[in-house]
């Protein structure tokens, strides 16, 4: 198969998000010294995953129509730029309310760059290639949550549905109905540790949340192809 030009916008977006992941969940493994340094319990050090998530629910519309409105590529650039500066703020901060807003920071970066790398692979793949590309966009984030796998056929299904003119504003509300719970799940899951001392009672909930999207799932009729 001869290389296109949409198969380099592919990789690039796919390399985007291995980087993106990297400064969103790089934290992760440390947050145990963090506790300890700052003296927090489980629900404050929940804040850290919940503002960041906050931040970049907040910025999928506003990102989106940006796009639309001045060119995603300069957006995703801006977006790349300034996520790199707090990656770098991240590890100058001196208290643990400075690491809260650099991380509430980096969401909104973060957020600029999801609301517009998916409406440009849309813009420069084919619809018949459209499901291929959402899913090796998405290889940059399996390597951290393989569930992602359910993605791509998601937004390939989105790009083809949303109007031409209005494709990143959508993917951008599409994005933001979709992250609305991932800056109140960590926080939850913290109080729910610090109250009864399992996270189980997190987990039983999640398990319900998901039980019930499945459900939803089957219930949803998909329209007809838009190609043989």
């Amino acid at each position: 198969m001869p290389w296109r030009k949409y198969h380099t916008i592919w990789f690039v977006m796919a390399f985007g998000w291995v980087a993106l992941y990297v400064v969103r969940m790089g934290i992760s493994p440390v947050l145990g010294m963090i506790m300890e340094e700052f003296h927090i319990s489980y629900a404050t050090a929940g804040s850290l995953f919940s503002a960041i998530f906050l931040s970049y629910t907040l910025m999928q519309v506003p990102s989106g129509y940006l796009g639309d409105r001045f060119g995603r590529r300069k957006i995703l650039i801006i977006s790349t730029v300034l996520w790199f500066f707090f990656s770098l703020g991240t590890a100058l901060v001196q208290s643990f309310a400075m690491l809260v807003a650099v991380r509430f920071l980096t969401g909104f970066a973060h957020g600029a760059y999801f609301g517009n790398e998916k409406p440009t692979i849309v813009a420069f793949t084919p619809v018949e290639k459209m499901g291929q590309g959402q899913a090796v966009s998405f290889m940059g984030l399996a390597f951290g949550f393989f569930a992602f796998g359910v993605w791509p056929p998601y937004y390939a299904l989105l790009g083809e549905l949303a109007p031409k003119g209005i494709v990143g504003t959508t993917f951008g509300l599409a994005n933001l109905i979709g992250f609305l719970s991932s800056w109140v799940a960590p926080f939850f899951t913290g109080w729910v540790k610090d109250t009864t001392g399992s996270f189980s009672g997190g987990m039983y909930v999640a398990a319900f949340v998901l039980a019930a999207g499945i459900i939803l799932i089957l219930a949803v009729k998909t329209p007809k192809a838009a190609y043989p």
